[in-house]
């Protein structure tokens, strides 16, 4: 059966998928660190950063950089852990919910309502207080801080 996605829709797939994953990981991270007490303007100053800089990356998923996500894990006292499978053996629905956004249109047959299409930014944007995506396998160790 040929695939029902172009070449450039499984490039924009994955790349919405690990932007996604980093972000989901890291915004899972901060929250806990948030809730024992750091603040951003802590995070901020961990990072050599100022506090806009900080709130504008946990505000969602964006193109970070390899250094971005190793100093934020730094930073949040966390560390990362990649698992890279075949793409025939992750589930379908994954496939079928970035499909439903390649068009830049949210659709109502969206199976994940976490993500909302933000047409000011162009950006999939993650409702935090749901968190309840899974859309690539990996692993987010957090020690006890």
């Amino acid at each position: 059966m040929p695939d029902p996605l172009t070449r450039d829709e499984i490039k924009d797939l994955n790349i919405a998928r690990v932007r996604d994953a980093l972000f989901d990981g890291v915004y899972q991270l901060w929250r806990k660190r948030k809730k024992q007490g750091l603040t951003q303007k802590d995070l901020a100053t961990e990072l050599g950063r100022d506090a806009a800089w900080v709130s504008r990356n946990l505000a969602g998923p964006r193109n970070w950089t390899v250094k971005t996500v190793a100093e934020m894990l730094m930073a949040l006292d966390g560390k990362i852990e990649v698992e890279v499978t075949p793409r025939e053996a992750q589930p379908q629905q994954n496939f079928d919910y970035y499909a439903a956004h390649i068009d830049g249109v949210t659709h109502l047959s969206c199976p994940l309502p976490a993500y909302t299409y933000c047409d000011s930014t162009k950006q999939m944007r993650v409702d935090p207080a749901s968190m309840a995506t899974n859309v690539i396998s990996r692993s987010f160790t957090v020690p006890g801080r």
